[in-house]
């Protein structure tokens, strides 16, 4: 549900390159049970500086990088991932080795797709203020960092946190060298709204754990984040929302079941039903559209649902691991076919931390509507008809029941034609399709959270 991903800028070089490095370069690593499908995006370079990001359109940990004239040079910050190349005769085919927790393997990279730049994420000089800022949870002593955007002029201007989805996010929302929560802060404070966005607990220059923490703790980062914002001359207290994406929906939902200081939320492809059927939609959807196959379906989901059935219980997070581990060599065993990326030994390794932890047993329990039903303030819920992630008509149709149960009378529900989970314009709505396309937020859904905002907050 998290946009998201897993890419880091390249860090800058500094000698003078020869050759010209832009483009998608593509290639697969022969892992021991599966194929995996690497992603290495040069997007801008200058007579001595080369700008990029490096893509595991699965799973992937963050990387930093540099290229030194016709050698690539790439490491993992804990070291266990390491690629070294060179460009060939062909100028458009890179060879090398990768390194993958100890294990060594050659791979060729192929240049392919033409290079992206983003052209929404905001630039310098901006027309606004724009403040480094942190704010304190002391009930959970987590520190907060982040950035508020402020509208130049006098007077007090309303303003709208943005809680991130499913997965740690930094404040810009960054994921496939999009930043969506920079796009949108920057066309809100430009029209007079200002906002706060942050990291996400663990992440960057924010404390705490992510995994360790659940939505409900989160709702108490957004408290805290309200009375940082209330105490500020330039805020009007009295108009203080929240902007949750995906999940971050089900957090503003249940920030503003318990706490009369949110003035509105906007839900931006928020979950309405159980989160364990959002998740199991995601993987109907894929093997409807092609994504996934039968076989990949099947083992999934019999591992998913084995991972939400301990979860469910209350024995301990090392317990339910170590079940895990032990089906997952069963069905290997068992299994003549390769399981392929939707189940391959990195996949496993990564749901170990984000699927077994104290963050998704909360979602393995939790009904949005829960929340939504106790939210009476004003509430925009947008979704796109192409979202394939948390699908559009079943879940509206929760969130509006849920506020018809509230005796809310103040909402909008609304499914916008032709956008994505991640609301950009787009044909097919698949991950492989967002990541590669130059819009980051929908020019449209800008308008519509904007008005929406500043007509709640006159």
């Amino acid at each position: 549900m998290q946009r998201s991903i897993f890419l880091l800028l390249l860090l800058i070089s500094t000698t003078t390159f020869s050759q010209d490095y832009k483009g998608l370069w593509k290639g697969e690593l022969q892992l021991k049970d599966s194929t995996l499908e690497i992603r290495f995006n040069v997007m801008k370079q200058t007579d001595n500086e080369c700008f990029g990001m490096m893509i595991f359109p699965e799973f992937g940990p963050f990387c930093d990088s540099t290229l030194v004239g016709e050698t690539v040079n790439l490491a993992s910050t804990d070291k266990k991932i390491q690629f070294n190349g060179s460009l060939t005769d062909d100028l458009n085919l890179m060879t090398g080795s990768f390194k993958w927790d100890g294990q060594l393997y050659d791979i060729d990279l192929r240049r392919g797709d033409k290079p992206l730049y983003r052209p929404q994420t905001p630039k310098r000089p901006y027309p606004y203020i724009s403040e480094d800022v942190t704010f304190e949870n002391k009930k959970d002593s987590v520190q907060l960092a982040g950035t508020l955007t402020i509208p130049k002029g006098g007077g007090k201007f309303p303003a709208a946190i943005i809680v991130s989805g499913s997965l740690p996010s930094d404040r810009n929302g960054g994921g496939y060298h999009h930043e969506p929560f920079n796009v949108i802060a920057d066309y809100l404070t430009r029209n007079g709204i200002a906002v706060l966005r942050y990291d996400d607990r663990g992440k960057n220059k924010s404390t705490g754990n992510f995994f360790e923490s659940t939505p409900y703790d989160f709702s108490k980062d957004i408290a805290a984040g309200i009375q940082f914002l209330a105490n500020r001359k330039e805020i009007d207290p009295q108009k203080i929302g929240i902007i949750g994406d995906s999940e971050g929906g089900v957090v503003a939902g249940i920030s503003a079941s318990e706490n009369k200081d949110v003035d509105f939320i906007v839900l931006l492809g928020s979950p309405g039903i159980k989160l364990k059927e959002v998740f199991l939609q995601q993987k109907e959807t894929r093997l409807k559209l092609g994504d996934m196959s039968k076989e990949d379906y099947e083992a999934t989901k019999e591992f998913h649902d084995l991972t939400y059935k301990l979860l469910e219980q209350d024995i301990s997070l090392n317990t339910v691991r170590d079940s895990l581990s032990s089906h997952f060599e069963k069905m290997k065993s068992m299994n003549s076919k390769k399981l392929g990326n939707d189940l391959s030994e990195l996949v496993v390794a990564f749901a170990m931390t984000a699927m077994v932890s104290e963050h998704n047993r909360f979602n393995t329990r939790c009904n949005p509507a829960d929340y939504f039903e106790h939210v009476t303030c004003p509430v925009l819920s947008l979704n796109g008809d192409k979202d394939l992630l948390v699908i559009s008509k079943t879940n509206q149709a929760a969130i509006k029941a849920a506020l018809e149960k509230a005796g809310n009378t103040d909402y909008s529900i609304i499914e916008l034609k032709g956008l994505n989970h991640q609301f950009q314009e787009c044909e097919t709505g698949l991950i492989t399709e967002a990541m590669n396309l130059e819009q980051t937020f929908s020019p449209k859904a800008l308008k519509i959270i904007n008005d929406w905002i500043l007509e709640h907050t006159k």
